[in-house]
């Protein structure tokens, strides 16, 4: 404290101020304003001077804990604020009870403010109180170890609605509390992990083999049914590309078609052969359909296997049995008129002749008289199988039904057309040269008549050969007792050259 006399002789006396004292009063330990007092007797202050000085340290005090008082209401205001705008719930818990709550937890439960959970105890609000509390029991065991504990809970809000939550608590031995926890509501990620769990639990019991992949058509997944059906596990795959099980087919849908579809977003389907793991091809109905993005963009592919190789079987047994004789396993009278479609265009690009025969067996009743149809069916199965053996490979024949057959001679030399036939005939004939054992000590033999129809010269199309070949056996089977061999060349010269009506399926005698 000072006495300035200067400035009591010269300022204060004029108003009987005798005696003054300035204090400096601090904020913050820094001089912030001066405290004067003054009195109308000289040197009154000497005996006050510790007193004053007191005073002037209690003032400054008061002013640094109002700063500290309005720097707490400040923070706290501010942690208030963070707290209650904070996107997670906020609890501080004493002896197991609520003591806190922020807005956020507030409006995950449902209630109107805050009072309204402050009092509960956690588990309260379980779905399950003796299911959680068994959790809360292994958090308790984990906070006395100083440690962090997470785990998820179904929580009951006040309106009675079941939400997910996600919890994490720590120790928290400030301010009389004992936890604090973090609460976030996780319902909807809960509902699509659920939601996950159950598509993946479908793609692991659906029959047709699924493989995820990525944009780039590297695979991600696989299910048990692709396993079972390619022997490749998720381990075996993981990483490779759609192309890895894609084989060379006859098939249309080739490698290359399918993965042009693929790059230009398209959806593809179609039979193809694909790899197993030991290398051996099975046939897939095989479905790869793009997945989008909400931007539009391909984010994945899915890829759908079903084993189709016992239909393919099938379809390729019926497609036989529809082609081929049940009784000799030759081609049928359907497959006849394909064949011989494709052979007369295939002659006629190539400039060569093609020779149509129309077979008929000589003394075939008999044995069906005779020996019963039985007899007869196993030796026309017997001769379909000599007259195989002596027939070259490029010719083809066929059995129209009962006793008749056809034979269809191709790349027949235009020079010399008969001598070629001739030897093609005398090479079929052997099939009937040596008598059929069609039972235990039965033994028939038969004879054959043929009659010979030649492309062009005969006719341009199927109907018309197998016309002229039918009339010209005819006029051999009449002769049969006189003739000098056992065919005989038709010629179109008694039918209408225009006459290309289809046959009706009876057409043959």
């Amino acid at each position: 404290m000072t006495q300035p006399h200067d400035l009591v002789e010269t300022e204060l006396r004029p108003f009987n101020h005798y005696s003054v004292a300035c204090l400096p009063i601090k904020r913050q330990g820094v001089i912030w304003a001066i405290l004067t007092i003054h009195h109308h007797t000289p040197e009154s202050f000497d005996e006050l001077n510790v007193l004053l000085e007191d005073l002037a340290d209690d003032l400054s005090h008061g002013l640094d804990r109002l700063d500290l008082l309005l720097r707490e209401r400040h923070s706290s205001a501010l942690n208030q604020a963070i707290l209650d705008n904070a996107s997670a719930g906020i609890l501080l818990i004493r002896n197991t009870v609520i003591t806190f709550a922020n807005q956020r937890l507030v409006e995950l439960i449902g209630a109107s403010d805050a009072e309204e959970i402050i009092g509960h105890q956690l588990v309260d609000y379980f779905i399950n109180p003796a299911d959680q509390e068994q959790i809360l029991k292994q958090a308790q065991a984990r906070f006395n170890e100083g440690r962090q504990v997470k785990f998820e809970a179904q929580f009951r809000r006040q309106d009675g609605s079941i939400r997910w939550f996600s919890l994490a608590g720590k120790p928290f031995p400030e301010g009389g509390f004992d936890e604090t926890w973090i609460v976030i509501d996780v319902t909807e990620h809960q509902l699509a992990l659920n939601k996950q769990l159950l598509l993946a639990s479908a793609l692991a019991a659906v029959q047709e083999g699924v493989a995820l992949t990525d944009h780039q058509q590297q695979i991600i997944y696989v299910n048990e049914a692709f396993n079972s059906q390619t022997g490749f596990s998720l381990s075996d795959v993981q990483g490779q590309t759609i192309s890895r099980f894609l084989t060379q087919s006859p098939t249309p849908e080739s490698p290359a078609q399918i993965l042009k579809a693929l790059a230009e977003g398209d959806t593809f389907q179609g039979q193809v052969p694909i790899h197993r793991k030991e290398g051996a091809p099975f046939w897939s109905l095989l479905t790869i359909t793009p997945i989008r993005d909400d931007s539009s963009a391909i984010s994945h592919y899915v890829m759908v296997l079903r084993d189709i190789s016992a239909l393919r079987q099938l379809n390729d047994r019926l497609l036989h049995l529809s082609l081929h004789d049940e009784l000799t396993k030759l081609p049928n009278r359907r497959a006849l008129e394909q064949h011989l479609h494709q052979r007369i265009g295939a002659m006629a690009r190539a400039g060569q002749m093609l020779a149509v025969g129309m077979i008929d067996l000589d003394d075939f009743k008999p044995v069906n008289d005779t020996w019963g149809h039985e007899a007869g069916d196993k030796l026309l199965r017997l001769l379909a199988l000599r007259l195989q053996e002596h027939l070259r490979e490029q010719d083809m024949l066929a059995r129209l039904g009962g006793d008749e057959f056809v034979i269809v001679i191709e790349q027949v030399d235009s020079s010399d057309p008969e001598s070629q036939i001739t030897n093609v005939l005398q090479r079929l004939h052997k099939a009937v040269e040596t008598p059929f054992e069609i039972g235990p000590n039965q033994w028939a033999e038969v004879g054959m008549s043929t009659g010979i129809a030649l492309f062009p010269s005969d006719g341009s199309d199927s109907n018309s050969l197998l016309r002229v070949a039918d009339a010209a056996l005819y006029e051999i089977k009449m002769h049969k007792g006189t003739r000098q061999q056992w065919w005989q060349y038709g010629t179109r010269g008694a039918n209408d050259e225009n006459d290309t009506d289809p046959l009706p399926d009876d057409w043959i005698r």
